[in-house]
């Protein structure tokens, strides 16, 4: 790989789903803050911020940041629990029966999944019965998972995890990685792992947000140097075939405000669902190939921005108290790309109690609990996780149906209350 230095990041040269360096930028969010870099109040001022902006190649079409931050510095104290979101957790138990319905054509087949997190998945294929193994980067995930009695190995994946795992457990029938193949820069040690732990007739799985779905509701907070890659279906076949598998099956899905599932397998076994094809066709013509495409996103995106700015600005010199929900990654450069600080924003509510008590990088804004929420409530409340909508408004009913005002900033502006709803479309 080629790399041009600078400082403690470096920056690509070449794509990562290709390795060719036919790539254009076409959305610059200057200098912010890493997204899961909460920090405890007395380094606040002391953030460490990273020039950021998307490109995509032109030849595979992959959309990707090209700034790497090491490794160490996003995963090593990692504050992103899945288990504590029901969303979340009610996904991947559907996702666990559906290995076990629809993938795994032998009970005592051993699933490995890379990006474990605290065991989300794990722990549902344990209770079916299944043997599974996790791999995780962050040690602090790790021992989580690990007191609740799960497999888990600390470590990132590549080749020597696979080896590993291969000479203690065996071939795995399924090799799945949800919500962690964007976070990756090597991909190839990555396929190369897959190559040598999966079995012959094995699937490889992974679950990614879904590049159109970003683009069709422009999903910039979705971007951030955690999430190296944004992927189509069109950029995952052309990496998959480099390693001599086929694309097989794939699936949308709701989650993280638009996701696809996609399946792979060795050429000599694979089979190609109509799935594929309707999808690649979408693509096509959503323009997912052409540059022009992002260029007109990139411009959107700068308007769409000034708009959401100015709406919470209006609301705040009307007089009204502001506060979020959702201390994920995407508020962090919602905060910090619309420039909305303490001044503006009171706190963020969440419910993981590793970020609570800890406060925003880059805008200052602490992370407080529910029950600081119910104990001192705001007139509106940004919905900064706001791809947990509904999830947010059910459990808060009580504000909502009090005179609470919920503001969503995306896909489109809206204020929702029990009165009415009011939107205004981006134009």
């Amino acid at each position: 790989m080629h790399y041009l230095r600078h400082g403690d990041h470096h920056r690509r040269s070449t794509c990562r789903g290709c390795l060719r360096e036919n790539l254009a930028s076409f959305l610059d969010y200057g200098m912010v803050p890493l997204a899961g870099d909460f920090l405890p109040q007395e380094y606040v001022g002391r953030e460490r911020l990273y020039p950021m902006d998307l490109a995509v190649c032109l030849d595979c079409s992959l959309v990707q940041i090209l700034n790497v931050i090491r490794a160490e510095d996003l995963f090593t104290d990692y504050r992103y629990l899945s288990s504590v979101t029901a969303t979340l957790s009610r996904h991947f138990q559907d996702y666990a029966e559906f290995l076990c319905d629809t993938v795994l054509s032998d009970r005592a087949g051993l699933v490995v999944e890379i990006g474990c997190n605290d065991g989300v998945l794990l722990r549902p294929l344990k209770e079916l019965g299944i043997r599974a193994v996790g791999v995780d980067a962050a040690e602090n995930v790790v021992e989580i998972a690990r007191a609740a009695g799960l497999d888990v190995c600390h470590s990132y994946f590549g080749t020597e995890v696979a080896r590993r795992l291969r000479a203690t457990h065996g071939r795995a029938q399924v090799v799945t990685a949800s919500n962690v193949f964007a976070h990756i820069d090597d991909l190839d040690e990555v396929l190369r792992g897959v190559d040598c732990l999966l079995a012959e007739d094995g699937t490889f799985i992974v679950e990614v947000h879904y590049l159109v779905d970003l683009l069709d509701r422009f999903q910039f907070d979705t971007v951030y140097h955690e999430h190296l890659c944004y992927y189509s279906l069109h950029a995952l076949s052309h990496l998959f075939s480099r390693y001599e598998f086929e694309v097989v099956d794939v699936e949308r899905l709701p989650m993280h405000g638009g996701a696809i599932r996609v399946s792979g397998r060795r050429r000599s076994v694979a089979v190609r669902k109509p799935s594929v094809e309707s999808l690649l066709e979408l693509e096509r013509t959503a323009g997912v190939t052409k540059l022009e495409t992002y260029e007109l996103f990139g411009a959107a995106v700068q308007k769409c921005r000034q708009q959401i700015r100015d709406f919470v600005l209006s609301r705040k010199a009307s007089g009204r108290s502001i506060c979020g929900y959702g201390a994920a990654g995407r508020a962090t450069i919602l905060l910090n790309f619309c420039g909305l600080d303490r001044e503006v924003i009171q706190y963020v509510v969440d419910e993981s109690p590793s970020r609570v008590g800890r406060v925003f990088p880059g805008v200052g804004i602490p992370i407080v609990s529910r029950d600081h929420f119910h104990e001192h409530p705001t007139d509106d409340c940004l919905l900064t996780a706001w791809n947990y909508r509904d999830e947010i408004i059910g459990k808060e009913q009580d504000y909502y149906q009090t005179g609470g005002c919920f503001l969503a900033p995306l896909p489109e502006v809206e204020v929702i209350q029990s009165s009415s709803s009011w939107k205004k479309h981006a134009s």
